[in-house]
């Protein structure tokens, strides 16, 4: 063994992520796996006894049974999936999840002539259909592998085309050909559609009447104008003013509801060509994705092409990336254009197999019986449930560095438990294990659950509720005790969870044992709430790590909003994941801040949006709200400026603008000196909160004025009651529907949504002077600097 070999053998058994760099050459290492090691090395040290991790799903550890399943009531995890359960077979109808199998290895790989890459068991079974016999047949893959699947640049087994999936047809808000056609070249703010004076056949086909029609002067493009009441509301209420995209109710509605949206969309944006190949362009990349979500629906295989700004023929260089959704149709499409119609419907190609091979990286998953056996998923596989750094290396690690030591691991299902202890003592057992540490199995005690060192050192898995009895531990690791929202939401299930845990479990650690516990946060009562309260209130030292998959604050690794793993979940991935999951997951799976839905206080149906255009002509007041940061710590509030107005005689409020950050007390004074000089003697007076730091801010705002000669009225406000309890005033305004926000304050609503349990509060806190400070009087003891008149 030469120097360089011993270097490498001693980092690994010194540093944890040099053992599992050197056992795994494949282990991909990003900077919060780095922190992570650092601090279960501290563990194995004795410095910390209580470590809990906090991590969203797949940066690190896989989240079981989290592959996206389309069923009759839109997109579900496959891990959500209940007995009786509607996915979608081949045909296109929907049929009822019957059995869910226990967790099992997912030890091969199948390849398509798609690219698609399938891990799987080699006892999978397969409905392909045999070139050789030219029949169908069930195969399983263990089957496919041992005949020649694949010679002469052709495939023998091919898979059946799938026909479009059949939702219920639904009573949808706008008539489907119109919404196409808006979301191709309708005005994003306005019920108008723009469209050249020859297809006039597109304006016809919508059923809603033209009150006025402009036209370019330039171009002679005529744009019309539509009189159906409240189709901008509507527009608003889908979520699609400024922001075009194609919402669930149109996603998942009937066959013929779906192509008649995909129609409007063609007739616009799109084009046709001799082959009847459609192609349609778009500038949104979230639109062209759901334009692809939409095609692949209705039975067609999409591609998307995306290009970048090029200089135009007449010399116009452009600015936006263009996106462009081809297809071939399957069907006809009902266009009402003529020079756009589906003249020619092809039979498409199978998708052929062209590999199979064993997977280098052993995984887990399960897999659903459905009534007919087949059904349709992302990647018809259930992605593991592998929390390898934690759960599986560092046991290994910490028995090589400590033989005659006791572990226990436990998670939500005795399965899931067994499956870490199998894979650990695999891990020990292996030839690299024995070329770092002298640490060995003992041969007459190798079960999944419970196996020993040669040195006296043991390894026990449970299950959520499993007896421990007759094993300590040096070590407890507890890794997602909790399976899914339905059990975190059961108050039943958290306090067997928390009984268990102090009764049992607990109960079996060693003297300065340690305790890890992993979890993807559901609820603000699960264990890692009970475990941090209970030893704040003891006084107990602890470490937690928490990694939100987009961070909320300047961190030492990443800026505000930026993703957690980049090479692996990027923002727009993380933006879809979002939009599928909603918020109440969002923030308790991928940002760590669970919202308990039954005490989430906020609605996000109360929220209600304007534009410009919709406050002209109004006699609006204009007035400061001042929520001012102490620090600028990079976990402190920002500094919250925000700009209201109200009508006159009316109780509308508009949040005009929010100006907020890390601000110092200059820039904020300097801001709200630009607003008054913006709207004159409209702008009545700023609110900030009387207290120390903050009422300072008054009196250097008063000095300035006189430095400038420029006066408006400033008024202290009271903090008369708790924090919280003047939040909660907001809500019967909410409620009522007289609050109007701009549809891109995402940060205000995301702390209103997740209130009382949001990280910040600054933007919220700020709002709620909202009564004090339309106190037109003055009055409930607030001190108020009069505007100077000269």
């Amino acid at each position: 063994m030469d120097d360089f070999q011993k270097l490498v053998i001693q980092n690994s058994r010194d540093h944890l992520i040099d053992f599992c760099l050197t056992y795994d050459k494949h282990y991909t290492v990003n900077w919060h796996h780095r922190e992570i090691a650092n601090a279960l090395e501290e563990v194995e040290k004795g410095e910390v006894n209580l470590l809990i991790i906090e991590m969203p799903p797949r940066h690190g550890k896989l989240l079981t049974d989290s592959t996206p399943i389309l069923t009759k009531k839109g997109w579900k995890t496959h891990g959500d999936l209940v007995i009786g359960d509607c996915v979608f077979s081949p045909s296109g109808e929907s049929v009822k999840v019957e059995a869910i199998s226990k967790s099992d290895s997912a030890d091969m790989e199948v390849e398509f002539s798609n690219g698609e890459v399938i891990k799987c068991h080699k006892k999978h079974e397969w409905v392909v259909y045999d070139r050789s016999t030219d029949s169908e047949r069930v195969l399983e893959t263990e089957q496919l592998l041992n005949n020649k699947f694949y010679s002469g640049g052709r495939s023998r087994f091919q898979l059946n085309n799938i026909k479009a999936v059949e939702f219920n047809e639904v009573e949808q808000p706008l008539d489907p050909y119109f919404f196409g056609a808006w979301l191709g070249d309708g005005t994003s703010t306005k019920p108008a559609i723009t469209s050249e004076v020859k297809d006039k056949a597109l304006i016809d086909r919508i059923p809603y009447e033209v009150i006025g029609t402009y036209v370019h002067k330039d171009t002679g493009v005529p744009t019309y104008y539509y009189s159906h009441q409240n189709i901008i509301q509507t527009i608003r209420g889908l979520g699609c003013y400024n922001n075009k995209h194609i919402p669930d109710i149109y996603k998942y509605a009937s066959r013929g509801q779906r192509l008649d949206l995909l129609a409007g969309l063609i007739d616009t944006d799109g084009s046709t060509d001799k082959n009847s190949r459609v192609r349609i362009v778009t500038v949104s990349k979230k639109l062209a994705k759901d334009i692809e979500e939409l095609v692949r629906g209705l039975g067609m295989r999409p591609y998307i092409i995306e290009q970048k700004p090029t200089l135009s023929t007449s010399g116009i260089q452009g600015k936006r990336v263009v996106y462009s959704i081809g297809f071939q149709p399957t069907m006809k499409i009902p266009v009402a254009l003529k020079r756009k119609r589906i003249k020619r419907i092809v039979k498409q190609d199978r998708i052929g197999i062209v590999d199979i091979r064993e997977s280098k990286k052993k995984e887990v998953g399960r897999c659903i019986q459905v009534e007919g056996g087949e059904y349709l998923a992302g990647t018809m596989l259930v992605p593991t449930h592998n929390s390898t750094l934690a759960s599986i290396y560092f046991p290994a690690w910490f028995l090589g560095r400590n033989p005659d030591k006791e572990i226990i691991t436990a998670s939500y299902s005795g399965d899931l438990a067994q499956d870490f202890g199998a894979k650990t003592r695999d891990v020990v057992g292996s030839n690299q294990y024995k070329a770092i540490f002298e640490t060995k199995l003992k041969k007459d005690t190798q079960a999944k659950d419970k196996w020993k060192t040669t040195k006296g050192g043991s390894y026990t898995s449970v299950g959520r509720g499993g007896a421990t009895t007759g094993r300590g531990a040096n070590c407890l690791i507890i890794d997602d005790i909790l399976k899914d929202r339905e059990e975190a939401e059961s108050m039943t299930i958290r306090e067997k969870c928390w009984n268990w845990y102090t009764s049992v479990a607990y109960t079996r650690l060693e003297k300065d044992g340690a305790v890890i516990i992993i979890m993807t946060r559901w609820h603000i009562d699960d264990l890692v709430g009970r475990v941090i309260a209970k030893a704040e209130s003891m006084g107990k030292k602890y470490k937690r790590i928490r990694y939100p998959a987009v961070s909320v604050d300047d961190e030492e690794h990443r800026k505000e909003g930026e993703a957690l793993w980049i090479d692996k979940y990027d923002i727009d991935r993380l933006d879809d994941i979002k939009n599928v999951v909603g918020p109440y997951d969002w923030h308790a799976l991928y940002q760590q801040n669970p919202i308990a839905t039954e005490l989430q206080e906020f609605k996000r149906e109360w929220f209600r949006y304007y534009d410009d255009k919709d406050l002209e002509g109004k006699d609006l007041y204009y007035y400061g709200l001042v929520d001012l940061a102490i620090g600028k710590t990079e976990t402190a509030d920002d500094t919250a400026n925000i700009l209201i107005a109200k009508e006159k005689n009316r109780p509308e409020i508009y949040i005009i603008d929010i100006y907020s950050g890390h601000l110092d007390p200059g820039e904020t004074i300097d801001y709200w000196f630009a607003m008054n000089a913006k709207y004159g003697s409209k702008f009545v007076k700023v609110g900030i909160e009387s207290v120390a730091y903050q009422k300072a801010l008054s009196y250097f705002i008063i000095q300035e004025q006189k430095k400038k000669g420029i006066y408006f009225d400033v008024v202290e406000l009271k903090a008369s009651s708790k924090k919280e309890l003047r939040i909660r005033g907001l809500i019967p305004m909410y409620r009522a529907g007289v609050i109007h926000h701009r549809p891109t304050y995402n940060k205000l609503e995301d702390q209103l949504l997740t209130f009382p349990g949001c990280i910040h509060d600054d933007q919220i806190d700020a709002l709620a002077y909202l009564p004090q400070i339309l106190d037109k009087e003055g009055r409930r003891g607030h001190k108020v600097y009069k505007r100077k008149q000269f």
